[in-house]
């Protein structure tokens, strides 16, 4: 009985470390959150953040979205190349190869396509772009709702970076 009120000091606790860290990235985001008639300037690259393909190696919706937008992205002249930054974890799966495969299927230059094998989360996605690709400005195309975490990263690996929002569910 003693334990309660201590735990529940502690959920209470916890619970607002969340919203203040949450806060604090959602309000450092918002300045670098763009639609893509504002994008600022042509950029390096844009990036193409990994989620999840299927086992016919079809795109899921979300993956799918950004890279339609990276293709818009690039083909208007946005962005010089796309980095594609996803998950090769195991010899069965590969999600790199699959949107590889799209964007080359699209019509992208596979010369103007990089690939990054190891992008396991979003901070070695956002590392690995500045230390092996040497991306010093980068677009990201991003529903709205995940573009604060990934920007926060971008902006603190030393990356001039805008999130390209979209809606919910993207088309272009």
């Amino acid at each position: 009985k003693r334990l309660l009120p201590l735990l529940f000091l502690i959920v209470i606790g916890w619970s607002l470390f969340t919203f203040r860290v949450n806060n604090h990235i959602d309000n450092f985001a918002s300045d670098y959150m763009i639609s893509y008639d504002e994008i600022p300037w042509v950029s390096e690259a844009v990036i193409v953040l990994w989620a999840k393909v299927y086992a016919n190696w079809a795109l899921w919706a979300i993956v799918r979205d950004r890279t339609d937008m990276a293709i818009k992205v690039y083909k208007w002249w946005k962005a010089k190349k796309i980095l594609v930054s996803a998950d090769n974890s195991t010899r069965n799966y590969n999600e790199t190869k699959a949107i590889y495969d799209y964007l080359v299927d699209q019509g992208i230059p596979y010369y103007d396509i990089f690939l990054d094998f190891a992008g396991f989360d979003t901070y070695d996605s956002m590392y690995r772009a500045v230390s092996n690709f040497q991306v010093r400005t980068l677009l990201i195309p991003n529903h709205i709702n995940y573009c604060p975490r990934s920007l926060y990263i971008a902006r603190h690996v030393g990356m001039d970076s805008y999130c390209v929002t979209m809606p919910k569910w993207f088309k272009p």
